[in-house]
């Protein structure tokens, strides 16, 4: 079933993703290894937010806790990669599941053994709280207790390493539970607006409006690293969660217009990818 795809997927991306990332590229061989985990990464992307559309999606809580890391099965082998188009997809996916996968996400706010995955856990919540109204002072209470509250050893020394880190994160992601969904468009925007030439002449054009929305939620730059990516990452994240997946794409004649199949003989592509 598509779980079950989609979680060995997720393995196969949290085990050999950081290794291939940084991998140089010094034979043929080596592109078509890269080209083959972007194609599974693409995949993976897409499948999240597929399957987390299907009428039928209720069926997934039931697999999802037969697996250890269940409340990631819809983000982290996403979030993982550090890219802000991926982080995107991971918790918009979750936030459609929305209540069903709400009591994995809060259990692992304090259980989470590493601050990445705190961050995953972070990013989920936003998204579901910013998407179901209902769940959104639940979710505030539990960001606010989440900074003393650890539940294993793992996540008591997350704590006491990094202790302000975690405390500023959990402060902020509630913040922009409440943050009025206009300011979260503009910040968008004005990401998006930034892509185009600032003394450029602006056109009456509906394409140019539409990438101006799409292209910051395509970016392939780190989304997780320092404080400012990450803010960047969180607003975008809030923005979101509300929309529908075709977000994440470019419009469909321009993508056309634009596609470039790969090939071994396209030097570069991986790399400036990776």
């Amino acid at each position: 079933m598509f779980l079950d795809l989609y979680l060995a997927m997720g393995r196969e991306l949290s085990l050999h993703g950081p290794v291939l990332r940084t991998r140089r590229i010094r034979r043929a061989q080596d592109e078509e290894v890269l080209h083959a985990y972007w194609n599974l990464l693409h995949a993976a992307g897409h499948m999240a937010l597929s399957g987390a559309i299907t009428a039928d999606r209720e069926q997934y809580v039931s697999p999802t806790d037969q697996h250890m890391g269940a409340r990631a099965a819809f983000s982290y082998p996403l979030t993982g990669t550090g890219v802000v188009t991926f982080i995107l997809k991971g918790a918009w996916a979750a936030a459609r599941l929305g209540k069903l996968m709400l009591p994995d996400y809060k259990r692992a706010l304090a259980e989470d053994v590493s601050f990445f995955e705190l961050l995953d856990t972070l990013f989920a919540l936003l998204a579901i709280g910013t998407r179901a109204k209902n769940t959104r002072a639940e979710i505030v209470k539990a960001l606010h207790a989440a900074p003393s509250t650890a539940r294993t050893p793992q996540a008591k020394r997350i704590r006491e390493a990094m202790r302000r880190e975690v405390q500023l994160c959990c402060e902020i992601t509630a913040q922009l539970l409440e943050a009025p969904a206009e300011e979260l468009e503009a910040v968008v925007r004005r990401i998006g607006e930034s892509y185009f030439d600032p003394g450029a002449e602006r056109l009456d054009d509906p394409i140019q409006e539409e990438l101006v929305r799409a292209l910051p939620l395509m970016s392939w730059t780190d989304g997780i690293t320092d404080g400012k990516k990450l803010l960047v990452s969180l607003n975008l994240i809030a923005a979101t969660a509300r929309g529908t997946p075709e977000q994440f794409y470019l419009p469909g004649e321009l993508a056309e217009a634009l596609h470039q199949p790969w090939t071994p003989a396209t030097r570069g592509w991986c790399s400036i990818r990776c």
